[in-house]
């Protein structure tokens, strides 16, 4: 995150956000610019009902073609709605049936073929049908998630006060918003405090320890008037998060921990974070660290670290 005082020359546009905000901005259009299935996808089940004919005429009568019609179904399932991939089917076992009966080449091997296509067609059709509850039950939950990830790092605006805001976050894991690494800004009556931190363990897992250290920062922030205490009331949170881990649930519910990932043992529950008090003007700053990596400041494309004293971490 950097901050910096306001100028008139390139301030942002009022109502556009950083951080976690751009991260979901750009996960929609990551999701637009390539779908899935990719919409070339759509054209290939009536390609295959057209080659399946083309070849069917081209070719003497003992070649068969029929398992052409067979895959324009399967593929019709990952692309149409369930009318669709029964429409593909019905085309299917329709020009199969007629092309053998102009040949009168109707034997075993057709009937077979016909028999399997229209297998195929209902099975694909039920699955159609599966596929899109899925599909729709993932994105409810895609967009509450997004909605809880957006509650617990809120998207900042681009301006606060004297301060003008730009950031940028991306989580280690590709489908979350949100991982390990945190930031709140609040204006309060000691000036606009602001934490960036980095808490242990990395994507959802670590998602509890974020939630603990941004409540207590902005709770905090408006009550105690120096940052040390702060810090303090932060790392009774923690303190409280690591005498009491969270119990498995009952009833053989899922853990509150990702698949896969073991939850930090209790004595690591810990966050690296540097806190700033920023002056009402914003022309003088206090900076707290708490094992957080130095901080840099920017002056006429020169970029230099700020010396200053460190800290054990938050917890």
């Amino acid at each position: 995150m950097m901050l910096s005082e306001a100028s008139d020359r390139g301030r942002a546009k009022r109502g556009d956000s950083v951080g976690a905000g751009r991260a979901a901005a750009e996960h929609r259009q990551r999701d637009e610019r390539h779908p899935w299935p990719p919409r070339w996808l759509r054209w290939v089940p009536p390609a295959l009902v057209v080659a399946t004919m083309v070849l069917d005429q081209v070719t003497p009568p003992r070649y068969f073609f029929g398992a052409l019609l067979t895959a324009s179904v399967v593929l019709a399932l990952f692309t149409y709605p369930p009318l669709g991939v029964l429409a593909v089917g019905a085309a299917g076992c329709v020009l199969l049936a007629v092309t053998e009966t102009l040949e009168d080449y109707v034997g075993p091997m057709t009937i077979a073929a016909l028999t399997v296509l229209a297998t195929i067609t209902v099975l694909s059709t039920s699955l159609c049908v599966v596929r899109q509850r899925i599909e729709s039950r993932f994105r409810r939950v895609q967009a509450v998630a997004e909605a809880v990830q957006l509650a617990l790092l809120r998207p900042l605006p681009a301006r606060i006060g004297p301060l003008r805001l730009a950031g940028f976050y991306r989580a280690a894991d590709d489908e979350a918003l949100i991982g390990g690494d945190l930031y709140s800004v609040r204006p309060t009556p000691f000036g606009i405090r602001v934490i960036v931190g980095d808490v242990k363990g990395k994507g959802i897992s670590a998602t509890q320890t974020v939630a603990t250290v941004i409540s207590s920062f902005q709770e905090a922030a408006l009550l105690q008037p120096s940052l040390d205490q702060v810090a303090e009331r932060i790392d009774v949170a923690l303190q409280l998060d690591r005498d009491n881990p969270p119990a498995e649930p009952m009833g053989g519910g899922r853990p509150a921990y990702a698949p896969g990932k073991a939850p930090a043992p209790a004595d690591e529950v810990f966050a690296t974070a540097v806190l700033l008090e920023f002056s009402a003007d914003a022309r003088t700053v206090r900076i707290l660290d708490r094992g957080h990596q130095p901080l840099l400041t920017v002056r006429h494309g020169t970029a230099s670290v700020v010396e200053m004293d460190h800290s054990l971490p938050l917890g």
